[in-house]
């Protein structure tokens, strides 16, 4: 319910803002632009809730920006090399590389769902093992619906890792 209402009135005051614009009545841009928000905001979180029960995820559990963390059985090199094979088939570009902090940052390409994400992963090295931590989140901060996209990416990422 608060992701609709913030659709709403995000959609309907952007929409009223260009209505106004175009209508010299007020009270015609206001119902229009109360139209528009409650149809906007009712599709995306309609097709954002069909999405996310296709995973078995609840709405109330998934947000745009989604992180986890789980431990593989590589040393830190491997874990770099691995890395770099799942973010190439993810078909993510490597934005930047800290090698002194283990970070390796990567942009996916545009989706219907997205105009892509911005995967993070850090790792530590815990002698026989690595831990990882993968983050992504969207590409543009003003991306309030991804469709479970980003809940996608982190759960594609980690299926690779441990293949």
């Amino acid at each position: 319910m608060k992701k609709f209402l913030k659709l709403f009135f995000v959609t309907g005051l952007l929409s009223g803002f260009f209505q106004l614009l175009f209508h010299r009545s007020v009270l015609v841009a206001a119902i229009q632009s109360l139209y528009f928000g409650l149809v906007m905001a009712s599709v995306m979180c309609f097709l954002e809730k069909r999405a996310l029960k296709k995973m078995g995820k609840t709405e109330a559990s998934v947000g745009v920006k989604q992180e986890m963390r789980f431990t593989i059985r590589l040393s830190k090199l491997e874990t770099l090399e691995k890395v770099k094979r799942v973010f190439a088939e993810l078909n993510a570009k490597i934005i930047n590389y800290n090698s002194p902090e283990n970070i390796i940052e990567g942009r996916t390409i545009w989706s219907w769902k997205s105009f892509g994400e911005i995967l993070t992963v850090r790792f530590v090295d815990m002698g026989n093992q690595t831990g990882v931590f993968v983050e992504s989140r969207p590409s543009l901060g003003t991306i309030m619906v991804d469709y479970g996209k980003n809940l996608e990416n982190v759960e594609k990422f980690r299926q690779l890792m441990e293949k």
